[in-house]
């Protein structure tokens, strides 16, 4: 992230995101599994392709319009995206899907989340949109479960990005009105712990998002892209010492790369990659 300041580079809140969160996930490592063979690892990764090293600089002589795009789940990773849209100077109109409201062990994975809102306790579709208020993003609150059928997925819509921490919904999004569909998860077990996953859909992708995540996880996948079993599953709390490994950095580093690649399909730039684990 060494230069990425010097031409105030539109792409940069993810890039700093996604960097720091990788440092404090090398420190989280260090510190207390005492993973010393890490500690030196050196990465060099382009948000703009998805590829590691080969940087191409990007210069836009127009402000990123993110369009219409609906966000389902506030939870980690969608609380994650919409700080990273915070910090940006992007515009377009965010639409956060949930109608859960704020549990306490979102004070650990969520960004935004605050002992208040827990109290109240705060819907956290409200909650996430009242955080981007005074920014350049519109964002409002959408109190819906999203079921097969749902009328909302008929809406037109730029980008989805889906948030949620459970294949059943997964499942049912192949066919959502929008050019281009993001999917983000994190891994849910003590072996998994601290992975991400990144995958994208639609707009001449030929996977689906449902064929990522079978039913039965004895079911053969399409392709090779395939969704280990730790993130089929609801995102798990593996404690030490009653606190919750699920971080906010892991869910940090799986919003930066929706957030990219929000801006990689504004820009007309986007990644030929569709799977990222």
């Amino acid at each position: 992230i060494n230069g990425v300041f010097s031409e105030k580079s539109p792409a940069a809140p993810p890039a700093i995101t996604f960097g720091i969160a990788c440092a404090v996930a090398k420190l989280f490592n260090h510190a207390i599994f005492d993973a010393q063979e890490n500690a030196q690892e050196a990465w060099d990764f382009c948000l703009l392709r998805f590829l590691s090293g080969g940087h191409v600089p990007i210069r836009l002589d127009h402000k990123i319009y993110l369009g219409r795009t609906g966000l389902l789940g506030a939870g980690a990773i969608g609380s994650a995206l919409g700080c990273v849209l915070s910090l940006s100077d992007w515009s377009g109109k965010l639409e956060v899907i949930d109608d859960d409201v704020y549990q306490e062990p979102n004070l650990e994975t969520c960004v935004f989340a605050d002992i208040r809102d827990v109290n109240l306790p705060l819907h956290k579709a409200l909650a996430l949109a009242e955080s981007l208020q005074g920014k350049n993003i519109e964002a409002i609150e959408r109190r819906c479960r999203v079921e097969t059928g749902a009328k909302l997925l008929a809406e037109q819509w730029d980008a989805f990005v889906c948030a949620v921490d459970n294949p059943e919904t997964r499942r049912i999004l192949d066919d959502t009105n929008a050019r281009i569909l993001l999917n983000a998860g994190v891994g849910s077990s003590k072996q998994d712990l601290g992975w991400v996953l990144w995958t994208q859909h639609g707009n001449g992708s030929q996977t689906k998002l449902s064929s990522l995540y079978q039913a039965d996880p004895g079911v053969e996948t399409a392709g090779e892209d395939v969704v280990p079993e730790e993130f089929r599953e609801k995102c798990s709390r593996i404690g030490y010492q009653g606190v919750s490994l699920a971080l906010p950095f892991v869910a940090l580093a799986a919003g930066s790369l929706l957030a990219a690649s929000l801006f990689q399909h504004a820009s007309g730039k986007r990644t030929p990659l569709s799977f990222i684990q």
